[in-house]
């Protein structure tokens, strides 16, 4: 039986940065909807997520971090425009793919040498990841996962806890971008635009 958290509670929400510290799985809210979610530095959770969801090992996952702070944790190499772009837009719906940081396994970056990073807008996910020193990877359960009773009736016994935050409210995915090149490049439209990152940045940006 897979038992419900209250966001809301403090000793219930560090009930669940417990559980993921320990290596367990547990379904959580992020903007969109309501994911798996792993300690990104633990190979085995990572599988066991991936298990629960019967989605492919190796394919690749957002991190997601509580706070800017941690972003040397998980990247190497980052740009001077990263600090501009996160100081603007997170928390929030933007995503950077930069160079991985080497401890990081391949397993979570589909293989490759990059990671894509995140700090959601979601106030208790950032509380949790932030006080527990966190990144996690939370692929969705689905894009109609939207509340915690969703997720449990899908995944009750299957996962170790499932937490209640409310109704997930975004509508669009994150904006993704890469800096890893000489020219920062989009390739995934979504909820900041490319003009209001464009004008930032001082620079024409390419769409993959």
């Amino acid at each position: 039986m897979t038992l419900r958290f209250n966001a809301e509670k403090p000793k219930e929400l560090r009930h669940i940065g417990r559980i993921l510290e320990l290596g367990g799985i547990v379904a959580l809210p992020t903007d969109i909807a309501y994911g798996v979610a792993a300690d990104a530095s633990n190979v085995e959770a990572v599988k066991s997520a991936y298990a629960v969801l019967e989605r492919p090992i190796g394919e690749p996952s957002i991190v997601h971090l509580g706070h800017p702070r941690q972003l040397k944790d998980w990247a190497v190499d980052i740009p001077a425009v990263a600090e501009k772009l996160v100081e603007e837009h997170w928390p929030g719906a933007l995503t950077l793919i930069l160079h991985r940081h080497p401890h990081v396994s391949p397993l979570i970056t589909g293989g490759g040498h990059s990671i894509a990073l995140r700090v959601p807008a979601q106030e208790q996910l950032r509380e949790l990841l932030s006080n527990f020193n966190l990144g996690i990877i939370v692929p969705s359960i689905g894009d109609d996962y939207c509340t915690a009773e969703d997720a449990h009736k899908l995944l009750d016994g299957k996962i170790d806890g499932v937490l209640d935050s409310g109704e997930c409210s975004a509508s669009a995915k994150s904006t993704i971008l890469d800096l890893r090149g000489k020219q920062p490049v989009i390739t995934r439209e979504g909820s900041v635009p490319a003009a209001a990152l464009a004008a930032l940045l001082g620079t024409e940006l390419e769409i993959a």
